[in-house]
């Protein structure tokens, strides 16, 4: 009978990003950064990587946007009206031209 070889773990590599991804996450909670934003504010620090791995990394991690909320102004029929102005043109009436507006 033959016996099949278990599987070898690998040894987890350390990430160029690894020492900045608490540093991003905290500047995404901050406010909307962008990632190639993000990618300049470390390379001052001394990243040495590329933006790629940037733009996947906060891609991860980015707080979701919420949709705001939006309260509705509803009335009964017949209680309120609404008149859209738009420029007509010009009218000519008893002899006058007078800019129309509807």
């Amino acid at each position: 009978m033959t016996t099949i070889p278990e599987p070898k773990q690998r040894a987890k590599k350390e990430s160029k990003l690894d020492k900045f991804k608490e540093y991003i996450v905290k500047k995404l909670h901050e406010g909307p950064f962008t990632a190639v934003r993000l990618f300049r504010e470390i390379q001052e620090r001394g990243f040495t990587g590329k933006c790629t791995i940037v733009r996947d990394f906060v891609r991860k991690v980015r707080p979701e946007k919420g949709v705001q909320a939006v309260l509705r102004y509803e009335t009964k029929p017949g209680v309120q009206a609404q008149v859209d102005w738009s420029e007509f043109g010009i009218v000519e009436i008893d002899g006058k031209n007078l800019k129309r507006v509807s």
